[in-house]
């Protein structure tokens, strides 16, 4: 069935706002709640994108001064945070080393690079594996175009799931109730003339995206940017992430991703998905040789 349009006179759903989510979170007995402020702090630099004072620290995190003054100082005396002559606080390379940490432990990533640098050798351009994080796509693996691209993108940027080819794909493999209570908490801002933000036709094309296997967008995170996406799987068959293949429009067109691109990540996607199946059923084997003595 064809979903159903959102009614334009309709007040738009608000995203919760992050001290509303806060406010939802409901914390195990074992839950420390000081560690969950200090790594407020932290993440309130991924949205600024940019050095803060005190005062817009305590700002984006909803501390109150003394608070945000205490965890800041707690931060800079472990090496996470450098306070420089202007008295902005700036995230430094231990923030890195927590994220490279994540990379060396994820054995997904292992799985996949063989065939990630496969596509990357076949195409010559930028390869991508991404995971998804509450309403956004992760670039955990990025294999930089040999060519000019029309958007730089670097490990650990994010992109909205609801706009993006790897997002969509992902999507599309999940419970239609949890696609929804996603895209609803999603902010679905227009970020180019051609980004859907109707939520039937999001829908539509994260349908189209399981029907076909893969998914296409077309200038609608970046003007001048092509993308194809398919999705992979973990050992127990659930969804992983996505590998998706990003091009300009100056050197690509819409038709010739789909003809030569789709399939090529396609089969890229399928290549890791078999190398996850066959990893987690040779752990399996090595966990049941080991209790069998």
């Amino acid at each position: 069935m064809k979903p159903k349009r959102k009614n334009p006179k309709a007040k738009p759903k608000r995203a919760a706002a992050p001290e509303e989510a806060r406010r939802a979170f409901q914390p195990s007995a074992l839950f420390v709640g000081s560690v969950e402020k200090g790594l407020r702090v932290l993440t309130a630099f991924d949205v600024a994108r940019r050095p803060m004072r005190l005062g817009e620290i305590a700002q984006a995190t909803g501390f109150d001064m003394s608070a945000a003054q205490r965890f800041t100082a707690t931060l800079e005396s472990l090496g996470f945070l450098r306070k420089d002559e202007f008295k902005r606080y700036h995230v430094t390379f231990k923030v890195f080393q927590l994220g490279f940490a994540y990379l060396q432990s994820e054995t997904s990533i292992d799985t996949a690079m063989p065939f990630l640098q496969e596509a990357h050798r076949a195409c010559e351009e930028s390869i991508n594996f991404t995971q998804m994080d509450g309403t956004d796509v992760v670039y955990v693996v990025r294999l930089p175009s040999l060519h000019a691209v029309s958007a730089e993108m670097s490990v650990g940027a994010r992109l909205p799931a609801y706009c993006t080819a790897a997002g969509r794909v992902i999507l599309a493999q999940l419970p239609p109730s949890q696609v929804l209570d996603i895209l609803q908490r999603s902010n679905r801002a227009r970020l180019t003339p051609h980004t859907k933000t109707d939520l039937g036709d999001i829908l539509e094309a994260i349908e189209r995206a399981r029907r076909d296997g893969v998914a296409v967008a077309s200038h609608e995170c970046f003007i001048g940017d092509l993308s194809t996406a398919a999705p992979v799987f973990d050992g127990a068959g659930q969804v992983l992430g996505a590998v998706n293949i990003a091009v300009p429009a100056s050197r690509w067109t819409l038709e010739q991703v789909r003809s030569r691109l789709s399939p090529l990540i396609a089969r890229t996607a399928a290549a890791i998905s078999a190398a996850q199946r066959t990893r987690a059923e040779r752990d399996v084997a090595a966990r049941q040789r080991a209790a069998a003595g």
